[in-house]
């Protein structure tokens, strides 16, 4: 899983098989849209301003400010580890957080949001009993050659990463998660 401050979750599930890694699904999770809460907090305001239902719009603009996204982290985050357990059919579980450090996210809306996934999912690996890695694999290192890989400005929705020397290619979000498994 790759946590980022651009999107929230990036999500690979894989399993590996003697000599090969199969993909089974790819995930992206969004945490709850921000901008639309607060658009509509500043519309129940205006509403109370002009005397509709005072109380009652007042009350809804506060909670729509102070929403908290614990609530979808521990959601998202469980409904990661359901899957993966659908997928691994009984056999053992290796799942790898890419959690970014405090600074990489800092100043981000999505800080305290990013950085409560750690301690969800270490806590929901101890319940499940599953072993649980929080480490950040490089998405600038080639796999192949181990030269450096650039930016390529090929998709508008997609961050690909290509090798100047070996000419590999991935997607940034998923590439790190794969290369966990192959080592």
């Amino acid at each position: 899983m790759d946590v980022n401050s651009r999107y929230g979750f990036a999500v690979v599930f894989a399993s590996f098989d003697e000599a090969r890694v199969k993909v089974h699904e790819t995930l992206k999770l969004r945490p709850p849209n921000r901008g639309r809460r607060l658009r509509e907090a500043a519309k129940r305001e205006r509403a109370a301003a002009y005397g509709s239902k005072p109380n009652v719009n007042c009350a809804l603009a506060r909670l729509s400010k102070k929403f908290d996204a614990k609530g979808w982290v521990k959601a998202a985050v469980a409904e990661i580890f359901k899957k993966a357990m659908k997928y691994a059919k009984g056999k053992s579980v290796l799942m790898n957080f890419d959690v970014p450090d405090s600074e990489t996210v800092k100043k981000s809306h999505l800080q305290r949001t990013l950085l409560s996934i750690r301690r969800v999912a270490e806590n929901l690996a101890n319940w499940y009993g599953i072993h649980v890695e929080l480490r950040c694999y490089s998405s600038h290192t080639c796999p192949l050659c181990g030269g450096e890989l650039k930016e390529y400005k090929g998709t508008k929705r997609a961050s690909i990463m290509r090798c100047q020397q070996c000419s590999f290619y991935e997607d940034r979000d998923y590439y790190p998660s794969t290369t966990g498994l192959e080592r």
